[in-house]
């Protein structure tokens, strides 16, 4: 119902302000590993709280009121895709860290899979819940067949996707895993995250998993404002369960044979194989629409500036981390090292998108609402 009526500034305040007091909750009372009952408590309270909140609110927003006969029969076929996507996306989610849990007995495999993709996964939710923002509005357009309006509104909500992921890549790259001998970079992004160390398979899986940020965004993009205003909602259906089949054979190939001495890099590059598969198939569904979304000047535009935003974090990681961590030591010398790759890299992003005049730079720094 908030969806629709696209109340989005009480979705974002309540998501904040339960996201902030159960983060402070969780901080004082999680403290040892006794405390696991209290850390799973927490965790149930943002959908139950989420749940309240928004139980509350609904007479205010929406009056409902009896208006007849309702034939509920027409709507179980749309149901029941939606049903069998929703256990297809679980399934696919959580089948990296059950086969590694099958294949690691130790199970310091799944520990630095999941310390991996810690980060992946804040950042495909900003993006996630970035795309659901335009789920009503390009219905509305497409079945007024304002293609015009359509497609422009399709191409904002992918610049934004890109605008946040790509600078997202180019700083993961450099931070999470020294990919040369010649390049002494440090676990930094992994070892802030999971605050140990052990997690020698935790970098590169970040760094693998990385990749995703663009696949599964791109095609959350195609699925929310292309597939769904098309009703064709069983494509995503039949790709995610074809991907979740593939993720699983992959990830059992990758782990136990390929890469058996490291199966938490081999089952993140089954996941990143079998989402890019996905991805292809979405493409070739609905290629009239995503050619003029996604393959634009302005999407070489961010591209370019996330190269240098790579780069830069190199360059500047390179420098840093040998002469910090014997000044300040490790943990302040990660925060450190943190903070100035973000603050300089994301300066000079920003400085290399106003050179190139990207679009959706331009159109807030003109206060334009629609930049295309």
């Amino acid at each position: 119902v908030y969806t629709a009526l696209e109340k989005h500034v009480f979705m974002s305040l309540r998501s904040i302000i339960i996201a902030a007091v159960l983060d402070v909750i969780m901080f004082v009372a999680v403290k040892r590993p006794g405390d696991l009952m209290v850390y799973a408590l927490i965790n149930v309270s943002t959908t139950i709280l989420t749940v309240i909140i928004n139980l509350i609110f609904l007479p205010r927003t929406y009056k409902f009121t009896k208006c007849g006969q309702i034939n509920l029969k027409q709507y179980l076929p749309s149901l029941g895709v939606l049903l069998v996507m929703s256990l297809s996306i679980a399934l696919y989610d959580k089948t990296d860290s059950f086969i590694l849990g099958l294949i690691d007995e130790s199970k310091a495999s799944v520990g630095a899979y999941s310390v991996g993709i810690k980060a992946i996964e804040m950042v495909l939710a900003i993006l996630t819940g970035l795309s659901t923002v335009f789920i009503p509005r390009a219905s509305y357009y497409y079945s007024k067949k304002d293609m015009k309006q359509y497609n422009n509104l399709n191409k904002y909500s992918s610049n934004i996707a890109l605008f946040l992921v790509i600078p997202a890549i180019g700083l993961f790259m450099p931070l999470c895993y020294q990919i040369t001998k010649l390049i002494p970079l440090c676990y930094q992004i992994t070892k802030l995250i999971s605050g140990e160390v052990g997690y020698e398979q935790a970098g590169m899986t970040l760094l693998i998993l990385s990749v995703m940020m663009i696949t599964y965004s791109i095609s959350y993009i195609i699925y929310t404002q292309v597939l769904i205003p098309l009703k064709k909602e069983k494509y995503y259906m039949f790709s995610m369960l074809f991907g979740t089949i593939l993720n699983a054979g992959l990830s059992v190939l990758f782990g136990m044979v390929i890469f058996k001495d490291t199966p938490a890099i081999g089952v993140a590059l089954g996941t990143v194989i079998s989402d890019t598969l996905i991805l292809i198939f979405l493409f070739s569904r609905t290629w009239e629409y995503s050619k003029i979304m996604l393959f634009t000047l302005n999407t070489l535009k961010v591209i370019i500036g996330g190269v240098v935003v790579a780069s830069v974090g190199t360059l500047c990681l390179t420098f840093l981390t040998p002469n910090l961590e014997p000044l300040v030591g490790q943990i302040y010398a990660y925060l450190i090292n943190l903070g100035i790759t973000l603050v300089v890299g994301g300066a000079l992003y920003i400085f290399i998108l106003i050179l190139l005049k990207e679009k959706l730079i331009m159109s807030i720094i003109h206060r334009r609402s629609l930049p295309f």
